[in-house]
């Protein structure tokens, strides 16, 4: 199985961030981190992405950024890589740029 397919549970996310379960459910409460599968009471998380969510949030955090804030930040670049680029709203080029059509 690929590494993004594996699933983990929360005491490996917590592991991996280097922090307490705690601190891994208030990041998934936030939307942070999101719960892929959930078997009886117990949630699993993309390895794939836990790691590429563990990298951005230390920049998140260095730059001074809030939980609340690296969520917003975290869903509006889900909903742009999930979304095709032209079924996305139109966004004003820079002037002088040339705008090219889907």
């Amino acid at each position: 199985m690929p590494e993004s397919e594996q699933l983990i549970d929360i005491r490996e996310v917590a592991e991996t961030f280097g922090k307490s379960v705690e601190s891994i459910r208030k990041y998934k409460n936030f939307g942070i981190i999101r719960v892929i599968d959930k078997r009886g009471n117990k949630d699993f998380f993309d390895r794939g992405e836990i790691l590429k969510i563990r990298d951005r949030l230390r920049d998140f955090r260095l730059k001074g950024l809030s939980l609340s804030q690296i969520a917003d930040q975290l869903a509006a670049a889900r909903e742009d890589f999930a979304t095709p680029p032209c079924a996305r709203a139109p966004r004003r080029p820079p002037t002088g740029t040339i705008r090219l059509r889907c």
